[in-house]
């Protein structure tokens, strides 16, 4: 039988379980039917976002039951299979692993990426690899720079996160399992998970942060974010503070735009609307992660805002976000 969990990530950055269900097969009808099931379960309401791997039967069954949820695929399930799929020559070659995730990591534009990737398909004399041009043929559906501006939560930034949850179940369950075994152990699994999200919310809670600077935005941070956010929206502080320098203001109407270098020599442009005090940036991490970027802070102390405006504080982000 096939184990289909459902995991997310909760306010912590931890994956969390929702329901998981038992399949006899991949048919498209099982997949439709795992569909339905989790709609009703979840008052009729469709997640925003799912990733799964790349069966036809989960796309088929998403696209009828999820018509309107975007979908993407496993940046993990995809990666894993890179060093059979190009041969021994080519996977022992430190040169290819470093332009690859440079490629698929790095690139910000659709264009940027084209480049880097047609450029090691070349070099590497992969251009007739038949499983590399199906990849790249669906690369709108597995490589971020087609999707910065959807809000990921941060999932598809590393394979870390499919690598976590695959471990985390594979501690307490193996495929020898019989059913009720298998269920004990599943039910502990998850226990510990729930526990381990028990501790989150105590120290996020109960923990005062140490401040590097003292920038009113810092202390509020602390204050609002959960712990583990927290600690990601301070290196952006940090950043703004010792890496990020303007290299131009140009005033338009009723907008600022606002040119800035960081240590990575790359050039970045912060949107400022005066009027409504909006702001976005050309690097899309609030746009994909929900967390200010170090642009933005930047541009808004230029402004003199000393505080993070409440559009930039997530709900889905703060230590009472269950309250």
């Amino acid at each position: 039988m096939i184990f289909a969990p459902f995991t997310g990530v909760n306010h912590h950055l931890q994956s969390v379980f929702f329901v998981a269900a038992f399949l006899s097969n991949e048919k498209d009808e099982s997949y439709i039917w795992l569909f339905e099931t989790f709609l009703r379960a979840m008052g009729g309401v469709a997640p925003r976002l799912i990733i799964t791997d790349e069966a036809t039967s989960i796309k088929n069954g998403i696209d009828k039951v999820f018509p309107t949820t975007i979908h993407r695929l496993c940046m993990w399930h995809i990666m894993e299979k890179v060093p059979e799929k190009v041969g021994p020559v080519v996977r022992e070659d430190s040169e290819f692993w470093t332009r690859l995730n440079s490629c698929i990591w790095g690139s910000e534009t659709s264009t940027e990426f084209e480049l880097q990737w047609n450029s090691i398909i070349i070099d590497f004399g992969l251009e007739e690899n038949e499983w590399l041009t199906k990849r790249f043929s669906i690369r709108d559906t597995w490589i971020p720079a087609y999707f910065m501006d959807i809000s990921l939560a941060g999932i598809l930034r590393t394979t870390s996160r499919s690598e976590s949850a695959n471990s985390f179940f594979n501690r307490f369950i193996h495929r020898r399992l019989a059913f009720v075994e298998f269920w004990l152990r599943f039910d502990t699994a998850l226990e510990c998970q729930r526990e381990e999200e028990l501790m989150a919310d105590n120290r996020s809670i109960h923990t005062t942060p140490q401040l590097f600077t003292p920038w009113t935005m810092e202390k509020q941070g602390s204050e609002v974010f959960t712990y583990e956010v927290f600690e990601k929206f301070q290196l952006h502080v940090l950043a703004a503070r010792d890496h990020c320098c303007v290299q131009s203001i140009t005033q338009g109407v009723g907008v600022k735009h606002v040119t800035l270098r960081g240590r990575s020599g790359k050039v970045r442009e912060v949107c400022y609307d005066t009027a409504s005090m909006t702001t976005n940036c050309s690097c899309k991490l609030f746009e994909s992660l929900g967390i200010p970027c170090r642009h933005i802070i930047q541009v808004l102390r230029i402004e003199n805002q000393n505080e993070l405006p409440s559009c930039f504080i997530m709900k889905r982000w703060q230590k009472r976000c269950k309250r």
